[in-house]
């Protein structure tokens, strides 16, 4: 989700309703896209140059020694708590992987069950 939501960040930046249409064509309900826009808009505040020159110089989201590259450790520290106050988790919680890689004592072991 991190270059999908990006994207919807960058929408989000010319217009709020680009941004939360944007979200809301990935699949997130009204609320859900809600906190996800408003983790894009401080994020951006927060972390705006970090993440662009990340961004702009092509860093991996993963940096050699294992850690988050600057922006998204700069978004984990400034932006996740409150995400995850509003949201209730996060994908790490719920046991789902993503496209960035991480150490395997960080993602909850959860049994996937879809009905």
């Amino acid at each position: 989700m991190t270059k999908p939501v990006r994207l919807c960040g960058v929408k989000g930046f010319f217009s709020k309703k680009w941004g939360m249409k944007c979200l809301q064509n990935l699949g997130f309900t009204y609320p859900c896209s809600q906190i996800w826009f408003y983790n894009t808009i401080n994020t951006r505040k927060e972390c705006g140059l970090t993440c662009m020159w990340s961004w702009v110089t092509h860093r991996p989201y993963v940096k050699p020694d294992g850690n988050l590259n600057n922006c998204l450790q700069c978004d984990e520290d400034k932006s996740g708590p409150v995400f995850k106050y509003y949201s209730g988790r996060t994908r790490r919680d719920s046991g789902i992987t993503s496209e960035i890689d991480r150490p395997n004592d960080q993602i909850y072991n959860m049994t996937q069950c879809y009905y």
